[in-house]
């Protein structure tokens, strides 16, 4: 998993109209905060709690973190041959780069994504614990970042590292989160080997019931290594197929209607923001 270097200080309060949301900041994404943006809370799905498998029976959710990155498109391209859906859940910096930034190339890939039908998830801005008192700035320059490429900002997040005690709960909840953990993780971040990512195979076959009908699972793997990408995902998939399961999002495997996935943030509107 990425250890990204930490944000500058944040000043206190401000009030912004399309500019940067924290003034004197390079980090921060172009744009105003995302603060005032309503965030009723639609749908059957727990908002404000963590959920690590899928409700609905029979059902898997192959998930991948910390991309965009170089093997991304290697992943979409094996997601479009085999016909599956998956869910991605993004950083919004990326090889150094805010992926809202048009000459990185990644505001195209996350395009590629959505409009394949793929899932897409906040993993924050730069992959910092949300146990940390910057939780209010990775969660909200992500929106930013989602905000600036698509008009609006995912309604499901993962902490990174999994990582979120009560104060992160009860944080996500107030911003209208799904918090999604896993019931299955392949560790493919200990094992981007030829041979060390068979333990992910096996992992990944361990954790499987036979038994689609009573089961059903969130998948943790990760687009950022090359193994999981050659080795790991097709093995995932054709496995998950030929034990009977269905290969679908997270939002899918929850029972959750793809219009709720998503929070519309108009651009242009005037904005506050506080620090959390």
């Amino acid at each position: 998993m990425m250890r990204l270097p930490p944000l500058l200080t944040l000043c206190l309060s401000a009030t912004v109209v399309n500019a940067q949301a924290v003034p004197g900041d390079p980090t921060a994404p172009s744009g105003s905060s995302t603060d005032g943006i309503p965030r009723p809370k639609i749908g059957s799905v727990p908002y404000g709690s963590i959920i690590t498998a899928c409700s609905q029976a029979g059902t898997m959710a192959l998930t991948f973190d910390d991309g965009p990155a170089g093997y991304t498109t290697q992943i979409l391209d094996l997601l479009d041959e085999l016909q599956v859906k998956a869910t991605f859940f993004i950083v919004g910096r990326s090889q150094g780069n805010r992926i809202e930034d048009a000459a990185s190339g990644w505001p195209a890939v996350l395009q590629r994504m959505y409009n394949a039908g793929h899932q897409l998830g906040s993993h924050t801005f730069t992959h910092l614990s949300l146990n940390n008192p910057t939780r209010w700035t990775e969660v909200t320059y992500n929106e930013m970042v989602f905000r600036n490429i698509f008009g609006w900002f995912p309604t499901y997040l993962r902490p990174p590292y999994l990582e979120c005690g009560q104060e992160c709960v009860d944080f996500l909840g107030e911003r209208g989160y799904h918090v999604i953990s896993a019931n299955v993780d392949t560790k493919d971040f200990e094992h981007d080997d030829p041979v060390g990512i068979q333990e992910s195979r096996r992992l990944f076959s361990a954790g499987v019931s036979p038994n689609p009908a009573g089961n059903g699972y969130i998948v943790l793997a990760h687009d950022i290594h090359y193994n999981t990408v050659a080795n790991l995902a097709r093995f995932m998939i054709e496995e998950a197929r030929r034990l009977g399961y269905r290969l679908v999002t997270v939002g899918e495997c929850l029972g959750d209607p793809p219009s709720n996935w998503y929070r519309q943030a108009p651009a242009d509107a005037l904005r506050s923001y506080r620090r959390h």
